[in-house]
Protein backbone atom coordinates (compact mmCIF):
# COMPACT_ATOMS: atom_id res chain seq x y z
CA UNK A 1 0.00 0.00 0.00
CA UNK A 2 1.00 3.59 -0.62
CA UNK A 3 3.13 4.93 2.30
CA UNK A 4 1.15 8.19 2.45
CA UNK A 5 -2.11 6.25 2.82
CA UNK A 6 -0.51 3.92 5.37
CA UNK A 7 0.45 6.99 7.39
CA UNK A 8 -3.13 8.29 7.14
CA UNK A 9 -4.50 4.98 8.44
CA UNK A 10 -1.98 4.98 11.27
CA UNK A 11 -2.95 8.54 12.18
CA UNK A 12 -6.64 7.65 12.17
CA UNK A 13 -6.03 4.65 14.44
CA UNK A 14 -4.00 6.74 16.88
CA UNK A 15 -6.64 9.48 16.86
CA UNK A 16 -9.47 7.00 17.43
CA UNK A 17 -7.66 5.40 20.36
CA UNK A 18 -7.24 8.75 22.07
CA UNK A 19 -10.81 9.81 21.24
CA UNK A 20 -12.04 6.62 22.93
CA UNK A 21 -10.09 7.51 26.08
CA UNK A 22 -11.50 11.03 26.03
CA UNK A 23 -15.05 9.69 25.56
CA UNK A 24 -14.63 7.26 28.48
CA UNK A 25 -13.34 9.95 30.83
CA UNK A 26 -16.05 12.41 29.75
CA UNK A 27 -18.68 9.74 30.37
CA UNK A 28 -17.46 9.47 33.97
CA UNK A 29 -17.77 13.22 34.36
CA UNK A 30 -21.28 13.06 32.89
CA UNK A 31 -22.29 10.45 35.46
CA UNK A 32 -20.91 12.68 38.25
CA UNK A 33 -18.15 10.15 38.90
CA UNK A 34 -14.56 11.22 39.30
CA UNK A 35 -12.64 11.08 36.03
CA UNK A 36 -8.89 11.31 35.80
CA UNK A 37 -8.57 15.06 35.22
CA UNK A 38 -4.87 14.77 34.46
CA UNK A 39 -5.64 12.17 31.81
CA UNK A 40 -8.28 14.41 30.22
CA UNK A 41 -5.79 17.29 30.21
CA UNK A 42 -3.08 15.11 28.67
CA UNK A 43 -5.54 13.80 26.08
CA UNK A 44 -6.63 17.30 25.08
CA UNK A 45 -2.98 18.40 24.92
CA UNK A 46 -2.10 15.46 22.66
CA UNK A 47 -5.10 16.05 20.40
CA UNK A 48 -4.22 19.74 19.99
CA UNK A 49 -0.52 19.06 19.34
CA UNK A 50 -1.20 16.13 17.01
CA UNK A 51 -3.68 18.23 15.02
CA UNK A 52 -1.52 21.35 14.80
CA UNK A 53 1.87 19.76 14.29
CA UNK A 54 1.04 16.60 12.39
CA UNK A 55 -2.43 16.42 10.84
CA UNK A 56 -2.81 19.99 9.63
CA UNK A 57 0.52 20.16 7.74
CA UNK A 58 -0.09 16.78 6.13
CA UNK A 59 -3.63 17.70 5.13
CA UNK A 60 -2.47 21.03 3.71
CA UNK A 61 0.16 19.29 1.56
CA UNK A 62 -2.34 16.75 0.22
CA UNK A 63 -5.04 19.36 -0.45
CA UNK A 64 -2.55 21.70 -2.12
CA UNK A 65 -1.37 18.98 -4.49
CA UNK A 66 -4.92 17.83 -5.22
CA UNK A 67 -5.95 21.41 -6.05
CA UNK A 68 -2.97 21.66 -8.40
CA UNK A 69 -4.11 18.46 -10.11
CA UNK A 70 -7.66 19.77 -10.60
CA UNK A 71 -9.51 17.74 -7.97
CA UNK A 72 -13.09 18.72 -7.15
CA UNK A 73 -12.79 22.07 -5.34
CA UNK A 74 -16.07 21.54 -3.48
CA UNK A 75 -14.76 18.29 -1.97
CA UNK A 76 -11.44 19.88 -1.04
CA UNK A 77 -13.20 22.86 0.53
CA UNK A 78 -15.46 20.51 2.49
CA UNK A 79 -12.46 18.56 3.77
CA UNK A 80 -10.70 21.78 4.79
CA UNK A 81 -13.89 23.02 6.49
CA UNK A 82 -14.27 19.75 8.44
CA UNK A 83 -10.69 20.07 9.66
CA UNK A 84 -11.25 23.67 10.74
CA UNK A 85 -14.52 22.76 12.46
CA UNK A 86 -12.84 19.92 14.37
CA UNK A 87 -10.06 22.28 15.46
CA UNK A 88 -12.64 24.82 16.66
CA UNK A 89 -14.60 22.16 18.53
CA UNK A 90 -11.41 21.01 20.24
CA UNK A 91 -10.61 24.59 21.32
CA UNK A 92 -14.11 24.97 22.76
CA UNK A 93 -13.83 21.69 24.66
CA UNK A 94 -10.37 22.55 25.98
CA UNK A 95 -11.60 25.96 27.16
CA UNK A 96 -14.54 24.41 29.02
CA UNK A 97 -12.27 21.82 30.59
CA UNK A 98 -9.90 24.59 31.64
CA UNK A 99 -12.78 26.30 33.40
CA UNK A 100 -13.66 23.05 35.19
CA UNK A 101 -10.03 22.63 36.29
CA UNK A 102 -10.04 26.21 37.56
CA UNK A 103 -13.16 25.43 39.57
CA UNK A 104 -15.37 27.67 37.47
CA UNK A 105 -19.01 26.74 37.19
CA UNK A 106 -19.62 24.85 33.96
CA UNK A 107 -22.93 23.17 33.33
CA UNK A 108 -22.51 19.44 32.86
CA UNK A 109 -24.76 19.65 29.78
CA UNK A 110 -22.46 22.26 28.19
CA UNK A 111 -19.37 20.15 28.74
CA UNK A 112 -21.16 16.98 27.56
CA UNK A 113 -22.33 18.75 24.39
CA UNK A 114 -18.86 20.11 23.69
CA UNK A 115 -17.21 16.72 24.24
CA UNK A 116 -19.75 14.82 22.15
CA UNK A 117 -19.65 17.50 19.47
CA UNK A 118 -15.87 17.45 19.20
CA UNK A 119 -15.63 13.65 19.14
CA UNK A 120 -18.36 13.40 16.48
CA UNK A 121 -16.75 16.18 14.43
CA UNK A 122 -13.34 14.51 14.53
CA UNK A 123 -14.84 11.17 13.53
CA UNK A 124 -16.73 12.83 10.63
CA UNK A 125 -13.47 14.39 9.48
CA UNK A 126 -11.68 11.04 9.52
CA UNK A 127 -14.58 9.34 7.72
CA UNK A 128 -14.58 12.05 5.06
CA UNK A 129 -10.85 11.54 4.53
CA UNK A 130 -11.29 7.78 4.28
CA UNK A 131 -14.49 7.73 2.22
CA UNK A 132 -14.00 10.74 -0.06
CA UNK A 133 -10.45 12.09 -0.01
CA UNK A 134 -8.64 8.78 -0.40
CA UNK A 135 -10.72 7.63 -3.41
CA UNK A 136 -10.41 11.09 -5.00
CA UNK A 137 -6.65 11.10 -4.42
CA UNK A 138 -6.31 7.58 -5.82
CA UNK A 139 -8.18 8.68 -8.94
CA UNK A 140 -6.47 12.05 -9.38
CA UNK A 141 -2.87 11.62 -8.28
CA UNK A 142 -0.28 9.90 -10.44
CA UNK A 143 2.54 7.76 -8.99
CA UNK A 144 4.95 10.71 -9.23
CA UNK A 145 2.47 12.82 -7.20
CA UNK A 146 2.44 10.21 -4.44
CA UNK A 147 6.23 10.11 -4.53
CA UNK A 148 6.34 13.92 -4.30
CA UNK A 149 4.01 13.84 -1.29
CA UNK A 150 6.04 11.13 0.38
CA UNK A 151 9.25 13.12 -0.10
CA UNK A 152 7.65 16.35 1.16
CA UNK A 153 6.18 14.68 4.22
CA UNK A 154 9.40 12.76 4.85
CA UNK A 155 11.53 15.92 4.61
CA UNK A 156 9.29 17.63 7.14
CA UNK A 157 9.78 14.70 9.54
CA UNK A 158 13.56 14.74 9.11
CA UNK A 159 13.90 18.28 10.44
CA UNK A 160 15.50 17.99 13.89
CA UNK A 161 12.65 19.52 15.86
CA UNK A 162 10.08 17.49 13.88
CA UNK A 163 11.73 14.21 14.78
CA UNK A 164 11.67 15.07 18.46
CA UNK A 165 8.07 16.24 18.16
CA UNK A 166 7.02 12.97 16.49
CA UNK A 167 8.76 11.02 19.25
CA UNK A 168 7.10 13.13 21.96
CA UNK A 169 3.66 12.69 20.39
CA UNK A 170 4.14 8.94 20.11
CA UNK A 171 5.37 8.64 23.70
CA UNK A 172 2.50 10.83 24.92
CA UNK A 173 0.00 8.71 22.94
CA UNK A 174 1.36 5.52 24.48
CA UNK A 175 1.31 7.04 27.97
CA UNK A 176 -2.32 8.12 27.55
CA UNK A 177 -3.34 4.58 26.60
CA UNK A 178 -1.35 3.09 29.49
CA UNK A 179 -2.83 5.46 32.09
CA UNK A 180 -6.33 4.84 30.71
CA UNK A 181 -5.79 1.06 31.02
CA UNK A 182 -4.49 1.45 34.57
CA UNK A 183 -7.42 3.72 35.50
CA UNK A 184 -9.96 1.23 34.11
CA UNK A 185 -8.32 -1.61 36.05
CA UNK A 186 -8.29 0.44 39.25
CA UNK A 187 -11.96 1.36 38.82
CA UNK A 188 -12.91 -2.31 38.32
CA UNK A 189 -11.11 -3.33 41.49
CA UNK A 190 -12.31 -0.32 43.44
CA UNK A 191 -8.77 0.92 44.09
CA UNK A 192 -8.33 4.67 44.58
Amino acid sequence: MNPVLQSLRHDHRAMEEVLRVLAQECALLHRAERPDYDLIAETLDWLAAFRAEHLAPRAAAVLRLMRARGADPALLDRIAAEGAAAAGSLQTLAALFGEIRNEQRVLREDFDAAAAGYIAQERRRMALETDALVPAAMAKLAPQDWAELQVALGEARRRPHRGRLEERLEAQHDAILEVARDDRAARRTGAP
